[in-house]
């Protein structure tokens, strides 16, 4: 619906909302694409109405507004960890992109709650709970290798990009659906849990 279409749509409905009681103006579904002020409202509204619809109409305003999770953006290193990322005797290599706060490192038994993007070296998207706009949580026992050894580098806050090597991922055959070789992560640290 475009904006003129909004305002007649509320200009309809503005009349009729002096006559409900709050709990039904919170109920009411009216399109929130566009601007106004408690000017706007009826002049039989008493002054606390007028405040708690503006308010409602305020907080349904931005829920409408809120954009779909964004597609988070292939990283311009995705082909090859740099010179300046860091690598294990296993082969994991990562960059610190963001740092965290804290000294405490997940162990991996503890179960750990993250934000995450993985790419193959081609630059395609294969999984995000970014994407989803949910976090993940799961034992960090309970995930492929590189995640298990790479996690533990991290402390809560942190974002890191790793290049997780196809002997500690899912091979270089895993099967349908199943992304092969090497594999690109960039992964938040939310939260530890014991």
């Amino acid at each position: 619906m475009d904006k003129k279409s909004s305002e007649a749509l509320w200009k309809q409905q503005l009349p009729h909302l002096h006559t409900m009681s709050v709990r039904q103006s919170f109920q009411r579904r009216v399109p929130f694409v566009f601007k106004f002020d408690l000017d706007d409202f009826p002049r039989t509204l008493t002054p606390v109405k007028k405040i708690i619809l503006s308010a409602a109409f305020s907080l349904a305003t931005l829920a409408c507004s809120a954009a779909e999770p964004a597609m988070p953006e292939t990283p311009k290193d995705v082909a090859a960890a740099p010179a300046d990322a860091k690598t294990t005797a296993s082969g994991l290599s990562s960059k610190v992109l963001e740092k965290g706060k804290g000294e405490v490192h997940p162990k991996a038994t503890d179960t750990v709650t993250v934000h995450y993007s993985g790419w193959t070296t081609d630059g395609k998207l294969f999984d995000s709970s970014v994407k989803r706009g949910q976090p993940a949580s799961f034992p960090l026992n309970g995930v492929i290798a590189g995640w298990t050894e790479g996690v533990q580098l991290m402390v809560e806050g942190e974002k890191r990009r790793f290049w997780i090597p196809a002997k500690l991922a899912y091979g270089e055959n895993p099967g349908a659906g199943t992304p092969a070789g090497v594999l690109v992560f960039d992964v938040e640290l939310i939260k530890i849990a014991k």
